[in-house]
C-alpha cells in the first residue's frame, strides 16, 4: 500500500494522486464522493498522465484529509476531479459549498442543484429562465432571450412558451421541430424554421399550401390563380405552374395582378390587370411580344418591323433603310429621285415633284428624312401630328388653338393679352399691343381693358369716346383728354376741380383760387385742383415764380415748376408723399426721409449692413455697428457695445430676427429633437450639429440652437429660405418678392432691381 504524497504550506495543501495497479472496487464513484465530502479547503489535485496534464484547484480541509491507497483505481481521482470542477450535482453538505463555485445554486439531497427559476448552462452555471431577474444578457438561460430592465425577455420575433423562447417567424434559429410551433405548418431544418413539405412561405409568419398539396376546397389553395382539382392544388386554366408557389399566365390577355404572373410570355408585363406587351413592343401571337424600333433586344431576328435587325442590343433599321415610325423601316426617303408619285408611296403625304424628287404635299412639311407632318389645314388624327406651334387637331385637320388665330399656313398668333410671343408681329391681332418680356402686352400710353383690347390713356390717340380707358375722360380731337372740370394728374388719372358750392357769378366763389363755371358751381382755377371739396391747391408741375404759388404740402417752386421737395415724391392725388424704397432719385437727399437709405443707381435703396424693415424704412442688421438703440429697429434688439444685439434672454435666429430664449422641451417619437417656444410664432430646434437643423444650405447649429444662415430669413418655425444673394436651386426657395433662382443664387427678376437684401422693385 502506498500513501499519497502530501505537502503542507501556509496557503494550501497539495495532494498528488499517483495511480497504481488497477484494483476492482465496488463503487469508484462512492470512493471519490467520500474523498470530496471531507475536502473543504484549497487543494491542488494533479490528474494521472493518461488523462493529460491538468491541475484543478478545489477546497480542502487538511485536518480531515483521508489517506488514499496506491491500489485505488485512477478513476477515483477522475471522479474526485469531476466533483471538484465546480459542476452541478457535485456532492455537498450545505448550500454554501455550492454557492462558492456556482451562483444561484443550493445543496439538496447531498448534491448541488440550480435554484428555482434558474436553469443549468454548460454543466457549471445556473442562469435565470426567461422573465426572471438578470443584470446582463449573459445571465439569461435561453439563447434567444436578452436582459431588458433586469428581466430576461425573449428578443424580437420570439415569444415565451413554458420558460422557453420560441420563434414567431420563419428563418429564425431553432434546434428541433417544436421550436417552430408558433408558425403553423413549420419545422426546423438546418437550424432554421422553414415551411414543411408541400407548403410555402407567404410571408415571414405564414406557411400556405403549395401547388401539388392535398386540398378539399378551393379555399385550401392559397396560391394565386390556383384551385382544388381532384383534391390537389393546381393552376387554373390558362395558367401553368412556374414554381411551388406561383401560377403564371400562358397567353396574352390573361388576368394578372403583378408582372411576375406574365413571366412566361416574352416581353410582357401586367397592365390594367391583364398580361400585355411592354411599351414599344407588339403582339406577334398569343405567347410572344416582339420589340419595335429603338426597343431593347437580344437576338438578331427578334425585332418585329420588316427590314429591322438587333444592333448593339437595340432594334434598328437595316443599312440603307430609314425609320418611318417605330414599327416601319422604308427604303425611300425625301429628296430621293423618282419618276411618278407611286415611287414615293412609302412616305406618307409625299409625292413626286416636277423636279423628279420625293417631296411633301401642300399643307405638309418635312420633319424627318422619311416623314411629312401636317401644317395648318393638313390631315391629322392627334394633336402631336400638327407641327405648327399653338395648333391642335380638330375635326381631323390641324387648326390654331382657340386662343390663337391663323396668320399663315404654318403660323398661329395669340389673340389674348398675356399669350407667349417672340416678336411684336406675333401680337398684331391685338390693337396697340406689342411683345414685351415674351408676352403680348399693351404699348406705352395704353392700358389693358380686357383680354383682347388695349385702350388709350390720357394723351393717346383715339377715334371715339369709348376708346378712352381713364375715368372722366373723352376723345377730343382724336386724343383722350380729361372732361371739363377735371385735370390730368397722370396718364391714368383725371382729378376734379369742382367744389361743392353753387354759384351764379365769380363773386359767389369765396374759396381762394376759384371761379364760377358754366355749370353754376365753383371750380378751381387753371393749374389748381379741388382738395376735399373745400380748397384748391396748385397742380404739381404747374408754372410758378415763388414758393407761395405752390400750395401742395411739401412742395416748392423749383425751376419755375411746382415740385415736391427733396425726400418727397408725387402721390396719386396731387400730393407729395415721403419717398419709399425704389422711388427715383438723383442724390442721397432725395432719400433722406427713408432711415438708412441712399441713392443707388437712381433708386432709393438700403445702405450696406441694413435691410428693409418696411417699404419706407431701413434698419441695421444684427451684429452691425450702431451708435444708439434707435439704430436697431429689429424687435427685441438694442445697441450694446456699439453693435445691434438681441436683448437679454433673447437670441438671434437670423441676422434680422430675435427670438425669446425661454422654451419648453418636447421630443418626437421618431427623432429626439427639442423645440424651443420662441417669440413671434417661431420655435427653434435644439441641436448638436448642423444635420439636426435640416438642409445645411439654409440653416446651421449655433449654441445648440438651429439658426438661419447668412442671407436667409426664417419663414416659419421649421424653415429658413434665402433672400437676395442666398443659395438656391429652384425659384420657390427665394422668399423675396419678385426674385427667382439664377446661377444658384436668389436674384431680382428681369425688370426689377434690388433696393435691399429683401426687396426688389420695378426698374
Amino acid at each position: 500500500m502506498q500513501r499519497a504524497q502530501v505537502s503542507n504550506s501556509q496557503s494550501a495543501l497539495q495532494t498528488k494522486f499517483v495511480p497504481a495497479q488497477k484494483t476492482r472496487l465496488q463503487s469508484i464513484k462512492d470512493c471519490a464522493r467520500y474523498v470530496w465530502e471531507k475536502l473543504v479547503k484549497l487543494t491542488t489535485i494533479v490528474l494521472p498522465p493518461n488523462l493529460g496534464a491538468m491541475t484543478i484547484s478545489v477546497n480542502a480541509d487538511i485536518n480531515i484529509l483521508p489517506t488514499l491507497r496506491s491500489n485505488v483505481d485512477w478513476r477515483v481521482n477522475y471522479y474526485l476531479w469531476l466533483f471538484s470542477a465546480s459542476s452541478i450535482e457535485m456532492p455537498c453538505n450545505v448550500s454554501s459549498h455550492c454557492r462558492v463555485h456556482i451562483s444561484n445554486s443550493y445543496c439538496i439531497d447531498k448534491t448541488c442543484q440550480c435554484t428555482r427559476n434558474h436553469l443549468l448552462r454548460n454543466g457549471n452555471a445556473c442562469v435565470p429562465v426567461t422573465a426572471s431577474y438578470c443584470s446582463t444578457t449573459d445571465d439569461c438561460s435561453d439563447p434567444e432571450s436578452i436582459c431588458i430592465e433586469n428581466r430576461c425577455q425573449c428578443r424580437t420575433s420570439y415569444v415565451m412558451r413554458k420558460s422557453k423562447c420560441l420563434p414567431t417567424k420563419l428563418a429564425e434559429r431553432c434546434s428541433k421541430h417544436s421550436d417552430c410551433s408558433e408558425v403553423k405548418f413549420a419545422m426546423c431544418l438546418n437550424g432554421q424554421c422553414v415551411c414543411i413539405d408541400k407548403f410555402f412561405a407567404v410571408n415571414a409568419t405564414t406557411c400556405a399550401k403549395a401547388l401539388g398539396g392535398s386540398c378539399i376546397t378551393n379555399k385550401d389553395c392559397t396560391v394565386r390563380f390556383s384551385s382544388c382539382f381532384e383534391r390537389i392544388c393546381q393552376c387554373n386554366r390558362d395558367y401553368t405552374q412556374y414554381s411551388d408557389s406561383q401560377c403564371v399566365a400562358m397567353e396574352l390577355g390573361t388576368t394578372c395582378f403583378d408582372n411576375s404572373t406574365c413571366n412566361l410570355i416574352r416581353n410582357a408585363h401586367c397592365f390594367e390587370n391583364q398580361c400585355s406587351c411592354k411599351d414599344n413592343h407588339v403582339e406577334i401571337n398569343a405567347f410572344t411580344c416582339s420589340p419595335l424600333l429603338n426597343a431593347i433586344c437580344s437576338d438578331v431576328l427578334e425585332c418585329a418591323p420588316t427590314n429591322s435587325v438587333c444592333i448593339d442590343h437595340k432594334c434598328q433599321c437595316k443599312f440603307s433603310y430609314f425609320m418611318k415610325s417605330n414599327y416601319e423601316c422604308v427604303l425611300m426617303y425625301l429628296e430621293q429621285r423618282c419618276r411618278i408619285d407611286k415611287d414615293c408611296i412609302d412616305i406618307r403625304f409625299a409625292k413626286c415633284s416636277d423636279a423628279g424628287k420625293c417631296v411633301c404635299h401642300q399643307n405638309y412639311v418635312r420633319t424627318g428624312p422619311t416623314t411629312c407632318s401636317p401644317t395648318l389645314g393638313g390631315y391629322c388624327t392627334s394633336n402631336r401630328e400638327c407641327v405648327t406651334i399653338n395648333a391642335e387637331c380638330s375635326r381631323y385637320r390641324c387648326r390654331c388653338s382657340a386662343e390663337y388665330m391663323q396668320f399663315s399656313v404654318n403660323l398661329c398668333l395669340p389673340v389674348f393679352l398675356g399669350q407667349k410671343c417672340n416678336m411684336d408681329d406675333d401680337c398684331n391681332k391685338i390693337s396697340n399691343a406689342g411683345c414685351f418680356n415674351k408676352k403680348c402686352q399693351c404699348r406705352r400710353g395704353y392700358t389693358k381693358f380686357n383680354h383682347e383690347n388695349c385702350l388709350p390713356l390720357i394723351g393717346a390717340s383715339c377715334t371715339e369716346h369709348k376708346e378712352c380707358a381713364v375715368y372722366n375722360s373723352n376723345c377730343v380731337n382724336n386724343t383722350c383728354q380729361c372732361l371739363e372740370t377735371y385735370v390730368p394728374q397722370t396718364q391714368s388719372q383725371c382729378l376734379s376741380t369742382a367744389l361743392d358750392v353753387i354759384c351764379y357769378s365769380n363773386n359767389d366763389c369765396e374759396i381762394l383760387n376759384t371761379h364760377c363755371s358754366r355749370f353754376q358751381f365753383c371750380v378751381c382755377n387753371k393749374n389748381f385742383i379741388a382738395m376735399d371739396s373745400k380748397s384748391c391747391v396748385t397742380i404739381l408741375e404747374a408754372d410758378c415764380i415763388t414758393n407761395a404759388t405752390c400750395t401742395t404740402a411739401n412742395s416748392d417752386c423749383i425751376e419755375n415748376k411746382c415740385q415736391c421737395n427733396q425726400g418727397f415724391v408725387r402721390g396719386l392725388y396731387n400730393d407729395c408723399v415721403s419717398a419709399t424704397l425704389g422711388d427715383a432719385c438723383a442724390t442721397n437727399l432725395d432719400c433722406k426721409n427713408i432711415p438708412n437709405a441712399i441713392c443707388i443707381d437712381k433708386k432709393c435703396a438700403c445702405k450696406l449692413d441694413t435691410f428693409a424693415l418696411t417699404p419706407s424704412a431701413c434698419t441695421h442688421l444684427l451684429n452691425t455697428n450702431c451708435s444708439s438703440s434707435a439704430d436697431c429697429g429689429i424687435d427685441a434688439s438694442h445697441c450694446f457695445e456699439n453693435k445691434c444685439q438681441c436683448i437679454s434672454d433673447w437670441t438671434a435666429i437670423t441676422d434680422t430676427i430675435c427670438a425669446k430664449r425661454k422654451y419648453r422641451l418636447f421630443y418626437s417619437l421618431v427623432v429626439k429633437k427639442a423645440l424651443q417656444n420662441c417669440s413671434a410664432g417661431f420655435e427653434l430646434y435644439y441641436c448638436n450639429d448642423a444635420l439636426d437643423c435640416g438642409e445645411p444650405w439654409h440653416s446651421k447649429c449655433s449654441q445648440n440652437r438651429c439658426v438661419c444662415n447668412a442671407n436667409h430669413m426664417a419663414v416659419n418655425e421649421l424653415t429658413c429660405l434665402p433672400i437676395l444673394g442666398g443659395p438656391c436651386w429652384k425659384d420657390d426657395q427665394c422668399m423675396t418678392k419678385n426674385t427667382h433662382c439664377i446661377d444658384f443664387k436668389c436674384q431680382c427678376k428681369p425688370g426689377f432691381v434690388s433696393v435691399a437684401t429683401n426687396m426688389c422693385v420695378a426698374s
